[in-house]
């Protein structure tokens, strides 16, 4: 009998994206009006400030599960794979045929 799989929180995460990228459009939308002069008036400095602030979000102070030297969340190279990238690699690995059915369950 194949484990349970709790979705629930990937549910949350995924609702909670699709409201911030709604905010984002919105604000994106009224920012472009006028011909930008909104965005003519925002500052470079700023901007930057607001994209790293994002990209920190994005990351893990205890780093990926077996290496914690890699502290991104959302792509990071593959465990097994080199170099090649993965998309949401915590996930994946828990999800992957090769980690077995206790592990797997242990897991989540």
């Amino acid at each position: 009998m194949p484990p349970f799989l709790n979705f629930a929180p990937l549910d949350n995460a995924t609702e909670s994206l699709e409201r911030a990228s709604g905010e984002y459009r919105k604000a994106l939308e009224k920012a472009g009006s006028n011909g930008g002069a909104a965005l003519a008036k925002a500052s470079l400095v700023n901007v930057n400030r607001a994209l790293a602030e994002s990209e920190h979000q994005l990351t893990l102070e205890e780093g990926l599960p077996g290496r914690p030297w890699f502290k991104h969340f959302v792509d990071a190279p593959g465990q097994y794979t080199g170099y090649e990238a993965k998309t949401l690699p915590w996930c994946a690995k828990r999800l992957n045929k090769n980690s077995g059915r206790k592990r797997m369950r242990e897991s989540w």
